[in-house]
């Protein structure tokens, strides 16, 4: 998928008593005024993707669980790549190359910050 010109790239949006799940983007390109919003939402996974944004954060999430975000590009001054709000937990930025960032992840009052990993793309093994 790719766009050009968006309001905003991806919203989704579920309600605290009722997350949405299971949902993967994979393989876009978006050009949009503002990022991915992620809130209330669980399994959430956002693979191989190019968000560019014209403010704000690349990617928000706010309240999920288990979100996974690998290889995802991150577009030069993103500021920041990776904005995390409220209660979520298991956040995981693997084989992200953050370092085109002006800041890689914010995290919001209240948020603990141990829910985020940075982790490298595993390596492949061979079989046996």
């Amino acid at each position: 998928m790719t766009c050009g010109k968006a309001k905003q790239a991806v919203r989704i949006v579920g309600l605290p008593e009722q997350a949405v799940e299971n949902v993967t983007l994979e393989n876009a390109i978006v050009y949009a005024d503002a990022g991915i919003t992620l809130a209330d939402a669980e399994g959430i996974n956002l693979i191989g993707s190019a968000i560019t944004p014209t403010q704000g954060p690349v990617v928000q999430v706010k309240d999920c669980k288990n979100v996974r975000i690998r290889k995802m590009a991150c577009p030069p001054g993103a500021d920041p790549f990776l904005d995390v709000q409220g209660g979520g937990t298991n956040v995981r930025l693997i084989g992200c190359d953050l370092s085109k960032a002006k800041q890689a992840i914010h995290a919001g009052p209240g948020t603990d910050v141990r829910s985020v990993s940075v982790e490298p793309e595993p390596a492949c093994q061979p079989r046996d």
